[in-house]
C-alpha cells in the first residue's frame, strides 16, 4: 500500500513537471485534472504526444509507447497530423513506401503497424484500421505544442524540417 500511494505520488509529480514544461495546462487546470481522475479506465487513458523536436509518446503514468523504428514513428505523425486523425492505407502506402510496389508496400504497412499496436500496449485501441484507413482515436491523444527551435519529427532522420509544420 505504501509503494502504490508512492507511485501515485510520482507519477502525479511527473506529469506535472511535463504539463508545466510543455505550457500546455496551467497549474489550476492540471490539479482539477488530477482531482477528476481519481478512477479511471484504460478507454480514457490520455497519450502525450510530442511530434516537434525527437518523436515522444507517453502515456499517462509516465511509461513511453513510442514505437522505435523510424517509419512507426512517421506513420503515426501522419495520421494525428490528418484533421480527422485517419488516413487511407493506399496513401500511406504511397508517402511511406514510395519506390516499392504496391504489394510490398502493403506487407510493410501492416508489418508497421503491428509494431505501432506492440508498442502501444494495453492502449492499443487508440488506433484503429480497416481495410481502407488507418485512425487513431484523437480524444485520447494530447499533441505537445512546438517550442521555439524545434523542427517537425526532428529526431527521426526522416528529413520533415522544410515542410513548415
Amino acid at each position: 500500500v505504501f509503494l502504490q500511494n508512492l507511485l501515485k505520488k510520482f507519477v502525479f509529480l511527473a506529469g506535472l513537471c511535463c504539463a508545466l514544461r510543455y505550457g500546455n495546462l496551467s497549474d489550476r487546470m492540471f490539479f482539477q485534472r488530477q482531482k477528476d481522475r481519481k478512477v479511471r479506465s484504460q478507454e480514457s487513458t490520455v497519450l502525450c504526444l510530442g511530434l516537434y523536436g525527437p518523436f515522444t509518446l507517453v502515456d499517462s503514468k509516465g511509461i513511453s509507447r513510442a514505437p522505435k523504428s523510424a517509419k512507426s514513428q512517421v506513420l503515426i505523425a501522419l495520421v494525428a497530423t490528418n484533421e480527422t486523425g485517419s488516413r487511407g492505407r493506399l496513401w500511406l502506402q504511397k508517402m511511406l513506401w514510395a519506390n516499392s510496389t504496391l504489394e510490398r508496400a502493403s506487407v510493410s504497412l501492416r508489418q508497421t503497424l503491428s509494431e505501432v499496436r506492440r508498442a502501444f500496449g494495453p492502449l492499443r485501441d487508440v488506433i484503429k484500421t480497416d481495410r481502407r484507413s488507418v485512425a487513431l482515436d484523437m480524444s485520447r491523444i494530447l499533441l505537445l505544442p512546438k517550442q521555439e527551435g524545434q523542427e517537425f519529427l526532428g529526431g527521426t532522420g526522416q528529413g520533415f524540417g522544410n515542410l513548415g509544420l
